[in-house]
């Protein structure tokens, strides 16, 4: 860049984020105009070394928006200037403001390149955020991390801008370089990554998908999307592909090569799936009850074999067991079916209601309707909805109501389409009116009688927030004491407190009593802000307790510090461990919009809420 060019570009950034810069200065001469530059430079400069964190990640924004070599060396030197890891991100990203700079911009690729080979994690993970913004201009140097680089987050996030060139060239090495490297949210989003995937065709390429369930150099969240990319494509290979992954000792890869076995309708996978129902892991187990239900259909001896699994003492082969009976379907299925929705374990009462109510028949009513008095919580709420999206009906919470209903319509009832009895439903509710008090949570209602509260305690959350001088940690606070406080005697509930670590309250879910009230809001009122934001320790923590059934999850930030902090591969771990659960999470986002928390809740039937 010329030093007239680089003046003009000055003279202009300088009107916009200088105080007392006017527009007669468009007049002066070059040399003032990179005076005024080389003044700016050093007035930006003491506002990121003096300002707090994370108020002078604008500071970087306008001293590299000056897009000057002056601008650059400051910005590069200045770096230390900030350590809270979400700040680094944004100076790091501040660096694509010298993108197409003539003079400045390979000098910035280049320093940005030999930062990602040092410092902590948190600073080459920042570092290469910064690099990929420059594209196809820092093809050569991200090709070089992602062949050298030791550190795997930094590999997903360089490989991202080097996958039009590997789709385009469309060979078996691209498919392994994607495979070894990919993180879905760093290099690209799921649907993306599956969309590249798919366009590699051809029995080359196939051998090479097939190769990758192989190697112990991908990661098990790619394997399953591999799986997913050739589970429609024929061959010989692939059918042994996926029956080989049945063996893979990572659930999500044995989850996933039953799910694509099941779609082919394939029947090779007997022996195997035999083993699986032995599986250590409840979804494994779950899921191979199923698929092998998919493949033995109504044969005598299978629903014998149910029969002995309805009474087995593991949940999640009862769990299994009433999936593959509502797949049978005839009334003998049904008679083996019913009385699971009186299971001892409360995973297994769910996942009954649920297949009960899924094959929306006239003869399940009376038994639905049996059941309401004796459900609590998130399990009697569930079947009021579903008696009300069978039937199209609503007769409240009793069952003396419906039931004489019932009786007076059995002999002419006819079940409604799903789409007439979903429009009445959403008609209600645009209808119904707050008839008593509920407690909420931010307004979410508390309906759940088996709770757990993961609120966020990370230093971000010392930042103002809610009413009065209070900063959200507070304010949260303030609101998990409300709850708290209303919360019925009798019901289970715990609290999971997350910053760089995760720790709860109590090992597992609690009744609530005169004592445990007053030791849980004494718990609460010492919780202070600090620390980073593992959000997945403290979902992987809440999971370990297989009686919540509801979680209310309250963060202000994106994961960081956390064993994982790959949004997309967060939401990947929690769908597996919510196989055989069924737990739904509320999500309240503090401060900004939160896809993964927009994500979780979607993925689970849960409420998001921006605060």
């Amino acid at each position: 860049m010329t030093s007239i060019l680089r003046a003009a570009l000055v003279s202009s950034l300088i009107l916009a984020a200088t105080p007392g810069i006017s527009a007669a200065h468009l007049g002066t001469p070059v040399e003032s105009l990179v005076m005024l530059d080389e003044d700016e430079v050093e007035r930006l400069s003491k506002l990121i070394q003096t300002t707090r964190e994370p108020g002078n990640a604008r500071f970087f924004e306008q001293l590299t928006a000056l897009g000057s070599i002056e601008s650059f060396e400051a910005a590069s030197r200045l770096r230390k200037s900030v350590q809270r890891p979400d700040v680094m991100v944004k100076a790091f990203v501040a660096f694509e403001n010298y993108a197409g700079v003539s003079g400045v911009e390979k000098g910035a690729i280049k320093w940005l390149t030999e930062q990602c080979a040092g410092g902590s994690n948190f600073y080459r993970q920042a570092a290469i955020q910064g690099l990929v913004r420059f594209g196809s201009a820092a093809t050569d140097e991200l090709e070089v991390i992602v062949k050298r680089s030791k550190d795997p987050v930094v590999r997903a996030w360089a490989l991202g801008p080097l996958l039009p060139g590997l789709q385009q060239e469309s060979s078996p090495e691209a498919i392994r370089t994607i495979a070894e490297n990919a993180e879905f949210g760093y290099t690209a989003p799921a649907e993306k990554m599956l969309e590249v995937l798919s366009s590699f065709v051809g029995p080359d390429n196939d051998e090479a998908f097939c190769k990758t369930l192989k190697s112990k150099k991908v990661p098990s969240l790619n394997k399953a999307v591999v799986i997913e990319t050739i589970a429609t494509r024929k061959g010989n290979a692939i059918d042994k592909a996926l029956l080989s992954a049945l063996k893979s000792k990572e659930t999500v890869v044995q989850l996933a090569a039953m799910k694509a076995l099941d779609s082919r309708g394939s029947t090779a996978q007997v022996s195997t799936l035999k083993k699986l129902v032995k599986s250590k892991d409840d979804a494994v187990r779950r899921q191979a009850i199923i698929s092998m239900g998919l493949i033995r259909g109504g044969e005598s001896e299978w629903l014998k074999d149910l029969a002995g699994m309805v009474r087995s003492k593991d949940p999640a082969t009862r769990m299994g067991s009433a999936c593959a009976l509502a797949e049978i379907r005839t009334p003998e299925a049904l008679e083996l079916l019913y009385p699971l929705l009186n299971d001892g374990d409360h995973l297994v009462q769910f996942e009954a209601l649920q297949q009960i109510s899924n094959l929306r028949r006239k003869e399940t009513l009376p038994v639905l309707i049996a059941r309401i008095n004796g459900a609590r919580g998130r399990l009697n709420m569930q079947l009021l909805v579903n008696l009300r999206l069978i039937t199209g009906e609503d007769h409240g919470s009793s069952s003396d109501r419906w039931m004489n209903w019932w009786k007076g319509v059995e002999e002419t009832f006819e079940i409604p389409s799903y789409d007439d009895a979903l429009a009445a439903e959403n008609d209600r509710d645009r209808r119904r009116s707050e008839s008593k008090t509920v407690s909420t949570f931010y307004g979410l209602k508390i309906v759940s009688d088996r709770i757990c509260f993961i609120m966020d305690t990370s230093g971000s959350m010392r930042e103002p927030g809610g009413k009065g001088d209070g900063n959200r940690l507070k304010a949260a606070k303030d609101q998990l004491v409300g709850v708290l406080e209303s919360y019925p005697d009798g019901d289970l509930f715990n609290l999971i407190f997350f910053s760089s670590d995760a720790f709860g309250w109590e090992d597992e879910l609690v009744r609530m009593t005169d004592d445990s009230r007053e030791e849980a809001l004494e718990y609460v009122s010492r919780q202070r802000p600090d620390g980073a934001t593992a959000i997945y320790d403290a979902l992987k923590l809440a999971f370990e307790d297989r009686r919540i059934d509801t979680l209310y999850l309250l963060t202000d930030g994106d994961p960081m510090g956390g064993t994982i902090d790959n949004p997309a591969r967060i939401r990947q771990e929690v769908a597996a461990w919510n196989e055989a659960r069924h737990i739904r999470i509320n999500c309240i986002a503090i401060g900004k919009p939160s896809p993964l928390l927009q994500d979780l809740a979607r993925d689970t039937g849960g409420t998001y809420k921006e605060e």
